[in-house]
């Protein structure tokens, strides 16, 4: 007993001390920010918020509501949200590692795993987000608080585990469309854990939570129109240029004028935003607001092994974006050293990076099966949705691609040092005395 004790006390040092360390090196850092920066959505999630909290336009809008309702509690202060994002997510993180660490039964091991989450959560595709005015540094914590819910729930099942997973999993859904579909895909693997618990009906019932928050969330971006924009983007640097998808559309029912092909190669924001205004495109406006999703989704299917294979032509920039562009002013990265950092985030070996850790959580999928290690299914989602979401981003979204990819990047990383531990612990506690055996 007294061992333990002083073994817990040398922990609780090792966390206070990482903390605190933590926390200075994040405050320190935003004080080399000269001011946030607002980008081209910045106006949209202020003018969401602008509406009244419990109306249809704040909900069912052109955004997802999340975002707007933290714009609106902060009264659109600029300087406010970028240090309650900070503050949120320096406690976010904290809760992460110090969730992921006690998950392990290993001791050594603890602070080790500690550490390294945070140590993850400070290199720049993280912390390049809190001073820009946009949806990704609160979705960036909001996935924190889920992966941090998820390891609670399935270390101690309770009512408060279950209601701490559902308003996480509801954040999560709520702040960002492909979020929702990350829950769609998590909720339909979570069913293969019926074969390998006797707790089938919890299973269900996390997996159930998982599939309604999904249809909450697609219905209120289908209600709020959320496709629309993305798919014009889509025509325009996709469809258009393509003879063979735009002869599928035009079978469809698309209008193509010569004011629609000008069109073609060109971002929706080029020539004074003229796929919005330009007058001589009114009736494929009215199509596209008709029968566009419907006939994309269809497009989808037809053009299956097209839309599967595209992103793999430029893995390298989906799986390795630059997004230093986003930078506020003022931003340096924290970690200086290039070998702790591609140590802590790899970036230099992108796609060598991605295909070793598909392989490796492939190949753990039957031993996590086979040993019941219901924690090894966070990790292995996190590594094996990640092309997945990236052609569910490629496809949902022809512009700005290198700051959509973000998250999958961040989720494969993240889920090779979950996966790494988590093997770690269970080899040492299977053969723990076969190792303590041969020391003696």
């Amino acid at each position: 007993m007294k061992q333990i004790t002083r073994r817990n006390f040398f922990l609780a040092i090792v966390i206070l001390a990482s903390c605190a360390g933590y926390i200075w090196l994040r405050i320190q850092h935003s004080t080399w920010i000269h001011s946030p920066r607002s980008f081209g959505d910045t106006p949209d999630y202020f003018r969401v918020a602008s509406e009244p909290l419990f109306s249809s336009s704040f909900w069912m809008a052109d955004r997802a509501p999340i975002i707007p309702l933290f714009v609106k509690l902060l009264h659109q202060d600029t300087e406010l949200i970028f240090r309650t994002q900070l503050w949120f997510s320096i406690f976010v993180w904290i809760v992460l590692a110090l969730s992921f660490a006690l998950a392990l039964q290993t001791f050594y091991l603890r602070p080790a795993a500690f550490i390294t989450v945070l140590g993850f959560s400070l290199t720049q595709d993280i912390i390049i987000w809190d001073p820009l005015i946009l949806s990704d540094s609160i979705a960036l914590s909001l996935l924190a608080l889920f992966l941090s819910a998820c390891i609670w729930l399935i270390k101690a099942w309770s009512f408060h585990a279950v209601f701490a997973f559902t308003l996480s999993a509801s954040l999560l859904a709520l702040v960002r469309d492909p979020y929702a579909y990350l829950l769609l895909m998590a909720g339909i693997a979570a069913l293969v854990l019926i074969f390998v618990t006797r707790h089938r009906g919890r299973v269900v019932l996390a997996s159930g939570i998982l599939l309604l928050l999904f249809l909450v969330s697609n219905s209120l971006a289908t209600a709020g129109g959320r496709w629309y924009v993305p798919f014009l983007m889509t025509v325009g640097l996709r469809i258009l240029p393509n003879s063979e998808y735009l002869e599928y559309f035009r079978n469809q029912g698309m209008p193509v004028s010569d004011a629609l092909m000008e069109r073609a190669g060109k971002p929706i924001h080029f020539d004074d935003l003229a796929a919005l205004k330009d007058p001589r495109l009114e009736e494929f406006r009215d199509w596209a607001r008709s029968n566009g999703r419907r006939v994309y989704i269809r497009f989808l299917w037809r053009f299956k092994a097209d839309v599967f294979q595209q992103p793999l032509q430029d893995l390298e920039f989906i799986f390795n974006p630059d997004i230093y562009y986003y930078a506020a002013t003022g931003f340096r990265p924290i970690i200086t050293n290039p070998r702790l950092d591609e140590l802590l985030y790899p970036t230099r070996f992108g796609i060598l990076t991605v295909l070793a850790a598909n392989l490796l959580a492939a190949a753990l999928v039957f031993p996590a099966i086979h040993y019941r290690q219901l924690l090894w299914i966070v990790p292995l989602m996190l590594i094996l949705f990640s092309y997945p979401q990236a052609v569910l981003v490629w496809n949902a979204d022809a512009n700005d691609l290198a700051r959509h990819s973000i998250y999958h990047n961040i989720e494969l990383r993240l889920g090779v040092w979950m996966l790494i531990f988590f093997v770690l612990d269970f080899l040492f506690v299977r053969y723990k005395s076969v190792w303590i055996g041969k020391i003696r």
